[in-house]
């Protein structure tokens, strides 16, 4: 069984806990994924946003980013970076998750945004 450690020496994720980012609302949040799992959920989207993903050196193919998004409207979250996926649109009040799986040069979308509730 090989082991994988991010950049301070902490054991990655299904062994490790994953990265679980919860930031403020922003028009632009950039973040890098050094782990095998990362998970980002901001605070309630009030306006346009753009999340732009850096994949580390170290990143495997099949490392996955999953984005969860809640909207106040009709707010549009779009990606840039090492990404390849659809803009989520927002439906006031109502959350829609995306899943992203590396592939070795960038993160490319599952599927389309899956609303949950």
């Amino acid at each position: 069984m090989e082991f994988h450690y991010d950049v301070v020496g902490k054991v990655r994720w299904p062994f490790g806990e994953a990265k679980k980012l919860a930031p403020a609302y922003a028009a632009e949040l950039e973040v890098e994924t050094n782990n095998s799992l990362v998970i980002i959920q901001p605070e309630q989207i009030t306006g346009p946003m753009e999340i732009t993903l850096n994949a580390a050196n170290d990143q495997l193919p099949g490392d996955r980013v999953i984005v969860i998004t809640n909207t106040s409207g009709t707010q549009a979250v779009s990606f840039a970076g090492d990404v390849t996926a659809p803009n989520i649109t927002g439906v006031a009040g109502k959350t829609k998750v995306t899943e992203l799986i590396f592939d070795g040069v960038e993160y490319k979308a599952t599927g389309a945004p899956y609303q949950i509730d």
